[in-house]
């Protein structure tokens, strides 16, 4: 009733409300760790309802949300898939600017391009990986945390992340460049990720980035084990028997079920005929490595009384 007063449309007020509760979630949820992300999303929610005017404004500027308006639309577009609400325009722009569009503007520009930000960024993703490798894998000795970091922080990785998020439309490129497909090149998009990961850091902290980093990796570092050969499942809870001096673990078929086109199969995990865990899968060997995350859980958290 406040805000009708005021002249904000109940429209506003709706769209306010649904991102409002959506983001509560992602807090609660532990997904998003700070209000940058939400702020962000409010924002854009208001400029989609409401175009830029002094209710707007006034609005945004009651709440601390940065005013975007059709002249920041660049930089409304990257907090959007970043996740953090850029303030500083200049940053955006230089962080989404490759070397070939400088070379063909005028002298001043020369150099107000992204490599020295990929530079920096490049840093701060191997600073923050590692972090949170280390804190989500204790058990993990150094060789093995770097080839799990070395499978998530490469031009490969890094260049689909950036095509998830669509960055690559919003890269400035030179005509050359443009016609050789450069929008599309792995090595420019993961350039692009991790110069916009220094502008995070530089604009806000480094407790900014890692929220970044965090929301965009976090599910692939938490499935990191799972990427690198000789961490899957099954891997993993051999090596662990036999660090405990236990006999190597056997797989068992119990059920086959289902049509030919859709089978279903259940498998248990036996160690001295014991059974430690048991999983279901579209394949036998599915259905082995699901028996084996259940055998390892098992393992972690044994039950009271066992």
């Amino acid at each position: 009733t406040y805000w009708l007063k005021k002249g904000l449309r109940q429209d506003t007020l709706v769209a306010l409300k649904t991102t409002g509760r959506f983001e509560s979630n992602l807090i609660r949820s532990g997904r998003v760790k700070s209000l940058r992300f939400m702020q962000a999303r409010l924002s854009m929610v208001l400029y989609r309802v409401y175009r830029p005017d002094e209710h707007l404004s006034n609005t945004q500027e009651h709440w601390g949300i940065p005013v975007m308006d059709k002249e920041n639309d660049l930089k409304m577009k990257i907090s959007k898939a970043m996740g953090y609400c850029f303030r500083n325009e200049d940053l955006v722009l230089q962080a989404t600017t490759h070397k070939s569009y400088t070379n063909e503007a005028n002298e001043e520009e020369k150099n107000n391009h992204n490599e020295r930000l990929e530079f920096l960024g490049d840093a701060v993703l191997n600073l923050v990986i590692s972090e949170m490798l280390m804190d989500a894998y204790p058990e993990v000795n150094e060789g093995e945390l770097s080839r799990m970091r070395a499978a998530l922080v490469n031009e490969k990785e890094l260049s689909k992340t950036a095509n998830r998020l669509c960055l690559g439309e919003l890269l400035r490129l030179g005509k050359g460049e443009e016609k050789d497909g450069g929008r599309n090149k792995h090595s420019l998009l993961a350039d692009l990720f991790e110069a916009l990961l220094a502008a995070v850091y530089l604009e806000g902290d480094l407790k900014a980035a890692r929220e970044v980093v965090d929301l965009v990796l976090g599910e692939m570092v938490a499935k990191s084990k799972d990427r690198v050969p000789g961490f899957d499942p099954k891997s993993r809870l051999q090596v662990l028997l036999q660090q405990q001096g236990q006999t190597t673990p056997t797989y068992c078929l119990l059920e086959q079920t289902g049509p030919e086109h859709r089978r279903q199969f259940t498998v248990s995990v036996l160690i001295d005929n014991q059974e430690l865990g048991r999983g279901i899968g579209r394949s036998k060997k599915a259905a082995e490595q699901t028996a084996a995350r259940n055998a390892l859980l098992t393992i972690d958290n044994p039950c009271d009384g066992e």
